[in-house]
């Protein structure tokens, strides 16, 4: 399936969410449909992203939306210039004849190709979530390795200078060990930073909460509900500030919390997918929202990681 048709049948699933009751996916789909070549598409995505934010009365959200639909409409030439200047004066209207075309449109789909279009995206989504899982779990597994190897290591080169007793040439071996490994958990970071620059404590990074996520992603399982309590308060004792500022910023969803907590700690984003039980569009596109949402800025998730790093420092 190429690229563009996958963000067609991500429109057509986020639809099927949206029937079943489920918001939240369906407004996930809707975030990766927008990426599509087809314009139709992506205007009638963002239409569903722009009347969720009305339902949930996210003011911010929906100026930025209608920001960005605006624009697409600029890009659309062959869109009616009427039809553009109704639906800016008269959203409600605009949404029933859209729901008149759609309910007229739908008697005219076969019920057993409507079926056989569900089984084939969801038999595909069932290969493509095997494959992914088996991915994260392979990366995970071995970020988990490289993290205890570099924990052993580096306490070993501690008690190493503390006793005094280790020969030079040991602990020169050990010093580029130390180094080799702190780049390689560096090029796991989309930023490239090194350990000793993640402004985070040793006691932080080790604490028995955060390792047990990290053991749980490596495994490719979702993190339970006595893991985010113990996270969450080691976190208001050693981050203060950090939770403080979520806390202050408005109404976060628990994933949104959650996803910002694993950023700061430097968690890698197939680790956050796996313990989120989330895609890595998923991921990203709520990175995306949340950099707009706390911070009022555009940009990429990489932007939105850089704040939540310095957030707190």
């Amino acid at each position: 399936m190429s690229t563009s048709h996958l963000y067609e049948t991500a429109k057509v699933a986020g639809d099927l969410y949206e029937k079943l009751g489920d918001e939240e996916k369906a407004c996930d789909y809707y975030y990766m449909s927008i990426e599509a070549r087809d314009p139709e598409t992506r205007i009638a995505s963002y239409k569903k992203l722009i009347s969720n934010a009305q339902k949930k009365r996210d003011t911010r959200r929906e100026l930025f939306l209608s920001d960005r639909l605006n624009r697409e409409y600029e890009k659309y030439q062959a869109v009616n210039a009427t039809a553009i200047a109704d639906y800016q004066t008269d959203f409600d209207a605009r949404a029933a004849a859209e729901q008149v075309h759609k309910t007229k449109r739908a008697w005219g789909i076969s019920l057993v190709i409507l079926l056989f279009s569900v089984f084939v995206i969801y038999g595909l989504y069932c290969v493509r979530t095997a494959k992914y899982r088996r991915i994260i779990e392979q990366q995970n597994a071995h970020y988990m390795d490289d993290l205890d190897h570099y924990t052993q290591t580096r306490d070993e080169l501690h008690s190493m200078q503390q006793a005094q007793k280790a020969d030079q040439a040991l602990i020169a071996a050990k010093m580029e060990e130390i180094s080799s490994l702190q780049q390689k958990l560096a090029d796991y970071q989309e930023d490239r930073q090194k350990p000793e620059n993640w402004a985070l404590t040793d006691t932080l990074l080790n604490a028995e909460a955060v390792l047990r996520l990290h053991h749980s992603a490596a495994r490719g399982r979702l993190a339970t509900a006595e893991d985010w309590q113990a996270v969450y308060e080691l976190m208001s004792e050693q981050q203060s500030a950090f939770i403080h500022t979520l806390d202050s910023a408005g109404q976060l969803s628990h994933k949104e919390r959650n996803i910002c907590v694993l950023i700061r700690l430097r968690f890698i984003p197939s680790e956050i997918a796996a313990l989120t039980a989330s895609s890595s569009q998923s991921v990203t596109n709520i990175r995306v929202r949340l950099l707009n949402k706390l911070f009022n800025k555009t940009g990429g998730a990489k932007d939105f990681d850089a704040i939540i790093h310095r957030l707190g420092t």
